[in-house]
């Protein structure tokens, strides 16, 4: 979608204008604030709780995005906005190639699976209505995004609904977590991922065991698949 094209779906709002501070910073429509930091990562469900617990519901690989800012002190309340999307989907193979994926959205809600299409907090968790969120660019494992859209605040009439935002920075890719159970073992996991990417991209950790177990007792595990970034690709 071009630029031009989704600000005529935000209805003309006014985004913050791109400085030089907007290389790691969060404007929410007058206020700018600093990104403290932002995190990209990838998980898959496991198996044997989707089966049992969530029959119906999407149990493929989805991506995160986490958008930490800095505090500030506003009318005697303190505002640390934090954009987030849990269920992102990129038709990759390799890791390197979310640069250049892009999304857009003009429902708070995915017509197909009903799950929210992001979400803000500033003092309690509300929606993300409208978006266009880019991945311009890569260095090593850190991508820079551009992120534009209206949120909803609750605070007042100025920073109720539809409030026109718009971050922009880097983040950092952690891995993807493969969920599992005490059925599962380091093979079975490899394999799972190998399903959506290239399981060679990554460097694997023991499965674990945290303690923690479903309703039925069966064990819950994880284990996390680092990315491997060869000399070509320091980007």
């Amino acid at each position: 979608m071009r630029r031009r094209d989704f600000i005529s779906l935000l209805g003309g709002a006014t985004v913050w204008p791109l400085t030089a501070r907007a290389q790691q910073a969060l404007a929410l429509k007058n206020l700018v604030f600093d990104i403290a930091g932002a995190t990209l990562s990838g998980a898959m469900p496991d198996p044997y709780w989707s089966r049992k617990y969530d029959r119906g519901g999407d149990a493929t690989l989805r991506w995160s995005l986490e958008v930490d800012t800095r505090g500030q002190i506003l009318n005697d309340e303190s505002w640390a906005p934090h954009a987030y999307h849990h269920t992102l989907r990129f038709p990759v193979r390799h890791w390197i190639h979310i640069q250049g994926q892009s999304v857009a959205w003009v429902l708070p809600f995915d017509a197909r699976t009903g799950q929210p299409n992001g979400g803000f907090y500033v003092f309690e968790h509300a929606n993300i209505s409208r978006a266009s969120l880019r991945f311009i660019e890569r260095r090593g494992v850190n991508f820079r995004f551009s992120w534009e859209g209206l949120c909803d605040i609750h605070w007042d009439d100025e920073y109720g609904k539809d409030v026109p935002f718009a971050a922009n920075g880097w983040a950092t890719f952690t891995g993807i977590i493969a969920y599992g159970s005490e059925f599962d073992t380091n093979e079975r996991l490899r394999a799972r991922l190998e399903q959506y990417v290239d399981a060679d991209d990554f460097t694997q950790e023991p499965i674990q065991f945290n303690g923690h177990s479903y309703e039925d007792g069966v064990k819950m595990a994880h284990a996390l698949f680092k990315p491997i970034l060869a000399p070509s690709q320091d980007g």
